[in-house]
């Protein structure tokens, strides 16, 4: 066994942290407060409907953390099969993304506009598994019955998971369908 072995594993068990990372060097912070705004005004009128004591049952609550879970699952085939199909498709589009790098350098590696979409498609795709395993360990440790506001973090962390990946899709749509119309009119969009 190799000494520095422990350190390496030790290391690979939060490499997911990397890609979290990369996510927020790689996106100004407009991109990021507005995928945090929806969940925050959604996570605010729970705040307040719990505290104007509208009535909001456990039976509701179940009913949200039993579709989460099928949500993320469904999201999660969603993401990975757009993952691959970035990585395993080759055309003049996705070429086109991947040499225009975004004067973004991390670790050494020139980011380019594909590398951004990628990696905000892995980022969905560690939250969306954050999710479903906080759902799961989040009644072990809290007794959700006593204080509903509990449920507010698997929210706001489906809420946000809901608008990165609509983000995600809006970008990669807005970028291939850009440079289509650019290489179209021969003159790069850059953009």
């Amino acid at each position: 066994m190799e000494p520095n072995s422990s350190k390496k594993s030790a290391f690979l068990l939060f490499d997911w942290s990397l890609t979290i990372k990369d996510y927020f060097k790689i996106h100004d912070r407009n991109e990021i407060l507005n995928t945090l705004i929806m969940p925050a005004v959604s996570g605010i009128i729970i705040i307040v409907s719990h505290f104007l004591k509208f009535d909001v049952t456990n039976d509701l609550w179940d009913f949200f953390l039993n579709n989460v879970v099928s949500l993320m699952s469904i999201l999660i085939g969603f993401s990975i099969a757009t993952i691959t199909i970035l990585v395993t498709t080759e055309n003049a589009s996705l070429k086109l993304l991947k040499e225009e790098k975004i004067n973004i350098k991390i670790d050494g590696w020139d980011y380019s506009l594909f590398d951004k979409i990628l990696t905000s498609f892995l980022y969905t795709v560690i939250l969306e598994i954050i999710t479903i395993i906080l759902v799961f360990i989040y009644p072990l440790f809290i007794d959700v019955e006593k204080n509903p506001i509990y449920y507010l973090v698997p929210f706001l962390l489906t809420m946000h998971v809901l608008s990165v990946l609509l983000r995600n899709m809006l970008n990669f749509y807005h970028s291939i369908f850009n440079r289509k119309v650019a290489t179209n009119r021969k003159d790069r969009y850059t953009g």
